[in-house]
């Protein structure tokens, strides 16, 4: 399983050479992978998004765009199963 961010911008949420420079402690890329186990066990969890956000993305997106302000939209699809039973669902 694949996570990443992509920006209307510059497609994929990463620093590029020079904020690499600037920004050392910064990971590069905020693309995430999970490769699942036996048993169903290893799914991707809010647990990994939240991670992937606080640790990846946000400090990603603040170094690229200092003057910025982030908004984030998540494609939750795979969590449908997760509503009440009578949610509106599209």
């Amino acid at each position: 399983m694949v996570s990443d961010f992509l920006l209307e911008t510059d497609e994929r949420l990463k620093l590029n050479e020079n904020k690499i420079l600037l920004y050392p402690e910064v990971p590069v890329k905020a693309r995430k992978f999970l490769k699942f186990k036996k048993n169903k066990k290893g799914w991707w969890i809010t647990n990994h998004l939240c991670d992937q956000v606080i640790n990846y993305a946000i400090p990603i997106f603040e170094a690229k765009y200092p003057n910025a302000i982030d908004i984030f939209a998540f494609d939750n699809n795979t969590n449908y199963r997760a509503m009440v039973k009578d949610a509106l669902k599209c």
